[in-house]
């Protein structure tokens, strides 16, 4: 009788670990920035409309003097591209911050294709070492 190997015991450990992920059905998490913009009222309704086609969900807006201030909840993939977009629908007179707020369940896709459901089903893989990073808190004015 031969003793067990080395590669034996990674393939026993790589099927326990992928079953036991399968049994927990893992949910596919996605950051998402808070964003607080200070526009000038004539553009606060082109700015909201803007945030909400990016998923974001205004929570509040206020009115000061003659500017509001908007703050929504929009997932970091949504985001790139808003300053040139801000930029232009403020012409240049708003400005806004944004910084890490949480990290939430991206939404399944209702298109029917699958697309973002197959995503969280994808079989799993080995991923590259995690990296420390840092969020910056990022003022356009």
């Amino acid at each position: 009788m031969s003793s067990p190997t080395v590669a034996a015991f990674r393939i026993a450990a790589s099927g326990a670990a992928a079953d036991a992920a399968r049994n927990a059905q893992p949910v596919l998490l996605e950051p998402v920035m808070t964003l607080e913009a200070d526009v000038h009222v004539e553009a606060a309704d082109d700015v909201r409309r803007n945030i909400e086609s990016r998923r974001g969900k205004v929570e509040r807006q206020i009115g000061r003097g003659d500017s509001q201030i908007i703050r929504a909840r929009v997932p970091l993939a949504q985001m790139f591209g808003y300053a040139g977009d801000f930029r232009s629908r403020t012409r240049g007179r708003g400005k806004f911050k944004i910084w890490l707020g949480s990290y939430e369940p991206v939404p399944t896709d209702d298109s029917g294709d699958g697309s973002r459901d197959s995503l969280v089903r994808a079989p799993l893989k080995p991923s590259p070492p995690l990296r420390h990073t840092s969020v910056a808190l990022i003022e356009i004015t």
